[in-house]
Protein backbone atom coordinates (compact mmCIF):
# COMPACT_ATOMS: atom_id res chain seq x y z
CA UNK A 1 0.00 0.00 0.00
CA UNK A 2 1.25 3.62 -0.81
CA UNK A 3 2.05 5.83 1.58
CA UNK A 4 -0.38 9.31 1.50
CA UNK A 5 -0.29 11.99 3.81
CA UNK A 6 -2.74 13.32 5.61
CA UNK A 7 -3.46 16.29 3.22
CA UNK A 8 -4.06 13.93 0.43
CA UNK A 9 -6.47 11.42 3.08
CA UNK A 10 -8.36 14.67 4.20
CA UNK A 11 -9.08 15.81 0.50
CA UNK A 12 -10.52 11.62 0.01
CA UNK A 13 -12.92 12.55 2.78
CA UNK A 14 -16.23 13.22 2.29
CA UNK A 15 -17.76 16.58 4.30
CA UNK A 16 -20.80 14.73 5.28
CA UNK A 17 -18.49 11.83 6.22
CA UNK A 18 -16.61 14.21 8.48
CA UNK A 19 -19.45 15.46 9.97
CA UNK A 20 -20.93 12.01 10.58
CA UNK A 21 -17.23 10.83 11.94
CA UNK A 22 -17.73 14.28 14.23
CA UNK A 23 -20.99 13.09 15.57
CA UNK A 24 -19.62 9.54 16.52
CA UNK A 25 -16.70 10.86 18.09
CA UNK A 26 -18.43 13.72 20.53
CA UNK A 27 -19.43 12.71 23.46
CA UNK A 28 -23.26 12.20 24.55
CA UNK A 29 -24.61 15.07 26.72
CA UNK A 30 -26.77 13.82 29.03
CA UNK A 31 -29.19 17.54 29.24
CA UNK A 32 -32.56 17.16 30.98
CA UNK A 33 -33.82 20.93 30.81
CA UNK A 34 -37.22 19.40 32.93
CA UNK A 35 -36.33 21.62 36.14
CA UNK A 36 -36.25 24.62 34.21
CA UNK A 37 -39.56 26.84 35.21
CA UNK A 38 -40.12 30.40 34.56
CA UNK A 39 -37.41 30.58 31.69
CA UNK A 40 -36.40 34.25 30.61
CA UNK A 41 -36.94 34.24 27.04
CA UNK A 42 -33.37 33.60 26.07
CA UNK A 43 -32.81 30.95 28.18
CA UNK A 44 -36.38 29.54 26.73
CA UNK A 45 -34.69 29.94 23.29
CA UNK A 46 -31.66 28.22 24.29
CA UNK A 47 -33.43 25.00 26.00
CA UNK A 48 -35.36 24.56 22.41
CA UNK A 49 -32.12 24.96 20.20
CA UNK A 50 -30.31 22.33 21.72
CA UNK A 51 -33.55 20.52 22.12
CA UNK A 52 -34.38 20.29 18.44
CA UNK A 53 -31.00 19.97 17.42
CA UNK A 54 -30.01 23.89 15.58
CA UNK A 55 -27.34 23.63 18.28
CA UNK A 56 -25.65 20.59 17.62
CA UNK A 57 -24.12 18.13 20.18
CA UNK A 58 -20.49 19.43 18.59
CA UNK A 59 -21.21 23.09 19.54
CA UNK A 60 -22.00 22.21 23.31
CA UNK A 61 -19.72 22.31 26.00
CA UNK A 62 -19.85 20.81 29.96
CA UNK A 63 -20.13 24.76 31.02
CA UNK A 64 -23.44 24.74 28.57
CA UNK A 65 -24.44 21.10 30.15
CA UNK A 66 -24.68 22.05 33.34
CA UNK A 67 -26.06 25.66 32.56
CA UNK A 68 -28.86 23.60 30.82
CA UNK A 69 -28.97 20.89 34.06
CA UNK A 70 -29.33 23.23 36.57
CA UNK A 71 -32.38 25.23 37.74
CA UNK A 72 -30.98 28.47 36.39
CA UNK A 73 -33.67 30.21 34.32
CA UNK A 74 -32.31 33.62 33.13
CA UNK A 75 -29.19 34.51 30.84
CA UNK A 76 -27.28 37.43 31.28
CA UNK A 77 -25.73 39.50 28.42
CA UNK A 78 -22.25 38.05 29.72
CA UNK A 79 -23.59 34.86 29.35
CA UNK A 80 -24.98 35.20 26.57
CA UNK A 81 -22.10 36.64 25.00
CA UNK A 82 -19.79 33.75 26.18
CA UNK A 83 -22.54 31.03 24.86
CA UNK A 84 -22.64 32.60 21.26
CA UNK A 85 -18.59 33.08 21.12
CA UNK A 86 -18.20 29.23 22.19
CA UNK A 87 -21.00 28.01 19.92
CA UNK A 88 -19.33 30.01 17.00
CA UNK A 89 -16.33 28.18 17.26
CA UNK A 90 -17.93 25.01 15.12
CA UNK A 91 -21.18 26.81 14.07
CA UNK A 92 -19.81 30.32 12.90
CA UNK A 93 -22.81 31.79 11.79
CA UNK A 94 -25.02 30.92 14.73
CA UNK A 95 -26.61 33.89 16.05
CA UNK A 96 -29.54 35.52 18.77
CA UNK A 97 -32.38 36.80 17.73
CA UNK A 98 -34.09 39.09 19.72
CA UNK A 99 -37.48 40.65 18.33
CA UNK A 100 -40.00 42.97 19.20
CA UNK A 101 -43.54 41.96 18.36
CA UNK A 102 -47.40 43.34 18.12
CA UNK A 103 -49.34 41.95 20.93
CA UNK A 104 -51.15 39.85 18.25
CA UNK A 105 -47.29 38.26 16.74
CA UNK A 106 -48.37 39.00 13.59
CA UNK A 107 -45.77 42.12 12.83
CA UNK A 108 -42.22 42.45 13.92
CA UNK A 109 -41.88 45.88 15.36
CA UNK A 110 -37.59 45.69 15.77
CA UNK A 111 -35.02 42.81 15.86
CA UNK A 112 -31.50 43.11 17.61
CA UNK A 113 -29.07 40.34 16.72
CA UNK A 114 -26.14 38.83 18.85
CA UNK A 115 -22.95 37.24 18.03
CA UNK A 116 -20.51 37.55 21.40
CA UNK A 117 -18.79 37.81 22.49
CA UNK A 118 -19.62 41.17 23.94
CA UNK A 119 -23.99 41.44 24.22
CA UNK A 120 -25.43 44.39 26.27
CA UNK A 121 -29.18 44.88 26.37
CA UNK A 122 -28.89 48.37 26.36
CA UNK A 123 -30.33 49.24 23.12
CA UNK A 124 -33.22 47.23 23.27
CA UNK A 125 -34.00 48.72 27.11
CA UNK A 126 -33.86 52.23 25.39
CA UNK A 127 -35.68 51.30 22.29
CA UNK A 128 -38.34 49.94 24.35
CA UNK A 129 -38.58 53.08 26.56
CA UNK A 130 -38.71 55.23 23.80
CA UNK A 131 -41.09 53.42 21.96
CA UNK A 132 -43.50 52.95 24.42
CA UNK A 133 -43.06 55.98 26.28
CA UNK A 134 -42.82 54.14 29.39
CA UNK A 135 -41.89 56.51 33.16
CA UNK A 136 -41.85 55.39 36.41
CA UNK A 137 -44.82 56.59 37.43
CA UNK A 138 -46.64 54.54 34.21
CA UNK A 139 -44.98 51.27 35.65
CA UNK A 140 -46.65 52.05 38.92
CA UNK A 141 -49.99 51.99 37.66
CA UNK A 142 -49.72 49.28 35.00
CA UNK A 143 -47.57 46.99 36.07
CA UNK A 144 -48.74 46.62 39.51
CA UNK A 145 -51.71 44.95 37.46
CA UNK A 146 -49.38 42.00 36.88
CA UNK A 147 -46.44 41.83 39.48
CA UNK A 148 -46.04 42.28 43.11
CA UNK A 149 -45.45 45.57 44.13
CA UNK A 150 -41.91 45.09 45.05
CA UNK A 151 -40.61 43.82 41.74
CA UNK A 152 -43.14 47.06 40.57
CA UNK A 153 -40.73 49.17 42.23
CA UNK A 154 -37.30 47.98 41.38
CA UNK A 155 -38.25 48.49 37.83
CA UNK A 156 -39.69 51.77 37.88
CA UNK A 157 -36.77 52.84 40.23
CA UNK A 158 -34.01 51.34 37.59
CA UNK A 159 -35.87 53.52 34.81
CA UNK A 160 -35.48 56.67 36.90
CA UNK A 161 -32.17 55.67 37.85
CA UNK A 162 -31.19 54.93 33.98
CA UNK A 163 -33.17 57.75 32.64
CA UNK A 164 -30.53 60.29 34.32
CA UNK A 165 -27.10 58.53 32.83
CA UNK A 166 -25.33 61.00 29.96
CA UNK A 167 -22.71 58.90 28.64
CA UNK A 168 -22.86 54.92 26.47
CA UNK A 169 -20.20 54.38 29.14
CA UNK A 170 -22.51 54.56 32.08
CA UNK A 171 -25.12 53.22 30.19
CA UNK A 172 -23.34 50.07 29.20
CA UNK A 173 -22.29 49.58 32.90
CA UNK A 174 -25.88 49.28 34.05
CA UNK A 175 -26.60 45.48 34.06
CA UNK A 176 -29.67 44.83 32.43
CA UNK A 177 -31.77 41.81 32.32
CA UNK A 178 -34.03 40.75 29.57
CA UNK A 179 -36.47 39.67 32.12
CA UNK A 180 -36.90 43.73 32.81
CA UNK A 181 -37.22 44.47 28.97
CA UNK A 182 -39.94 41.89 28.86
CA UNK A 183 -41.72 43.18 31.65
CA UNK A 184 -42.03 46.34 30.22
CA UNK A 185 -42.28 45.06 26.72
CA UNK A 186 -45.25 43.05 28.20
CA UNK A 187 -46.89 45.89 30.26
CA UNK A 188 -46.93 47.49 26.67
CA UNK A 189 -49.36 44.44 25.33
CA UNK A 190 -46.50 43.69 22.87
CA UNK A 191 -44.56 40.35 23.00
CA UNK A 192 -40.62 40.10 23.57
CA UNK A 193 -38.68 36.79 21.55
CA UNK A 194 -35.57 34.87 21.44
CA UNK A 195 -34.62 32.36 18.95
CA UNK A 196 -31.35 30.38 18.26
CA UNK A 197 -30.52 30.48 14.76
CA UNK A 198 -27.57 30.26 11.68
CA UNK A 199 -27.56 33.45 9.42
Amino acid sequence: MANISLEEAKAMVSHEAIEKLKEVVSPKQNIDTSSKVNNDIIMAALCTAVGNGVIKPISIDERMVKLLNSSTNTVSANKLGDILSHIRITQPDMVCVITLKSGDMSTDIAEWVFTGPSVYFNKIFEYVIDKFEITPSLIRTEMVKMLKTTIVNNVAQFVAKYSQLTSEEAKRNESISISTITRLVNMSNHLLVAEFKEM
